[in-house]
């Protein structure tokens, strides 16, 4: 019978993933949307499922699921993701000494990747000849506000008339 201390009691790996549901459903009231809900659920079943039945957890026992993260990947952020999502449900748990630190990740700061006045208006050009006047437009609204994909979606025809567009996304307004 797998057994976990939190608060005092001990409990088994059934009551874990009652846990789980319970903080999810907390979370719920943090006004999270329904994907980061899933992802933070699937993110914490992987630890849960990645434990051994008869293993208590401990310190090493969270230390060695970060090293079996390591192994799965090498991809710094996806590992700090689910670091970071762990680490709030056993916050929650008030299992705090359990806790990780996330991975050291130096960014990258290049340009290299980063398209030249010529080449954009070469793609205009291109966009226009081709008759796709919509991606060509589309193309020019990125470029000169900064917008994200998922932004794009409140230039109608009725906000275009006022001096700028109010964008909701990832929880925040933004003036556009």
């Amino acid at each position: 019978n797998y057994k976990i201390k939190i608060g005092g009691d001990y409990t088994n790996k059934k009551d874990l993933l009652y846990k789980l549901d319970e903080w999810i459903n907390e979370q719920k009231y943090q006004e999270y949307s329904k994907n980061t809900l899933n992802q933070y659920k699937a993110n914490v079943l992987k630890f849960i499922n990645w434990l051994n039945d008869d293993l208590e957890i401990t310190k090493q026992t969270t230390m060695d699921y970060k090293d079996y993260l390591l192994e799965q990947t090498r991809k710094t952020s996806s590992i700090n993701t689910w670091i970071i999502e762990l680490n709030k449900f056993l916050k929650w748990l008030k299992l705090n000494d359990l806790t990780l630190k996330k991975i050291k990740q130096q960014t990258k700061t290049s340009t290299e990747e980063v398209l030249s006045i010529t080449d954009y208006k070469r793609l205009l050009r291109h966009s226009k000849s081709m008759g796709l006047i919509k991606l060509h437009y589309i193309m020019k609204v990125l470029a000169m506000t900064g917008i994200r994909i998922s932004e794009l979606k409140y230039f109608t025809v009725e906000n275009l008339k006022s001096n700028y567009i109010v964008a909701f996304n990832k929880g925040k307004e933004r003036n556009i």
